[in-house]
């Protein structure tokens, strides 16, 4: 029976990376993996059919009969395996790119949110370089210099002429910022009456709460007249979900801070409170 072959591998609080590794452990490693999509048992609910085969959460609902013996699949759960799987350290499923870290379920999401061998995309359009956090952050500085600002507490400073209407409805401007050993990226899009600023934090989804980004206005004839607004950095998204959520200036505000038609601002990221 199931239950008793689990009971032989003694599975509870276990690794299941070093488990793996084992000739009896590697029997014991499929009942902690669904035997359809062959990921590891990582998410609750998990059921069974009739005869006490399990499945995942996910693959359920695909499948009327169990692949293993053709039984119908109802809403039985296993709750043997269920309980199994909260003493069992889960291996990052950045293993194969070299992390080492085993946790509990619980743990283990979390860590994967910020696992250093996250593979990262490069954050320009048209590049399709892909690599950890170290790569591409080497990569965007070798490749993309022009698109990058180095800063964990200054940021930069751009401007832009107001009235081009060749910008309406066009992304005026892309910049890379690296600061507190994360990825930003920054875009500026133009519209008839509005400007819009939008920072994404790439790849670093469990800590978007603890940046935030500034974009002020400057007024080049006095200085010290700026008009600023801030806002969480959102998570990475599509361009075309990117400006729901962003902070925006009317561009009937941004004439009077403008000189000879050029608006100035200054962008930067902090951490939030």
């Amino acid at each position: 029976m199931f239950i008793s072959r689990v009971d032989e591998c003694d599975a509870v609080s276990v690794d299941l990376l070093s488990l793996q590794q084992t000739v009896k452990g590697e029997e014991c490693y499929t009942f902690f993996e669904c035997p359809v999509c062959k990921k590891l048992y990582r998410n609750l609910p998990i059921y069974q059919c009739q005869s006490g085969h399990s499945i995942c959460n996910t693959c359920k609902p695909r499948l009327e009969k169990c692949p293993t013996c053709r039984a119908p699949f109802g809403m039985t759960r296993n709750y043997s395996l269920e309980g199994l799987t909260a003493g069992v350290s889960y291996p990052c499923i950045y293993h194969d790119l070299g992390c080492m870290m085993s946790l509990s379920p619980a743990e283990i999401s979390r860590h994967e949110a910020v696992c250093p061998y996250k593979p990262y995309n490069c954050p320009l359009p048209q590049c399709t370089m892909s690599g950890s956090h170290d790569i591409i952050t080497n990569h965007l500085q070798e490749f993309h210099s022009d698109h990058v600002v180095v800063s964990d507490s200054h940021g930069y400073a751009e401007s832009f002429r107001l009235e081009q209407h060749s910008l309406y409805n066009h992304i005026f401007d892309r910049k890379v910022l690296l600061a507190f050993d994360h990825i930003f990226r920054l875009t500026c899009k133009r519209v008839s009456d509005y400007c819009m600023w939008a920072a994404e934090a790439i790849g670093v989804q469990s800590e978007l709460k603890n940046f935030v980004y500034e974009v002020s206005i400057i007024d080049v004839r006095r200085p010290e007249k700026r008009l600023i607004r801030t806002d969480y950095c959102l998570n990475e998204m599509p361009e075309e979900d990117l400006f729901k959520k962003c902070i925006m200036f009317p561009n009937s505000i941004l004439s009077s801070y403008s000189s000879h038609g050029m608006v100035s601002y200054h962008f930067k990221i902090k951490k939030g409170v």
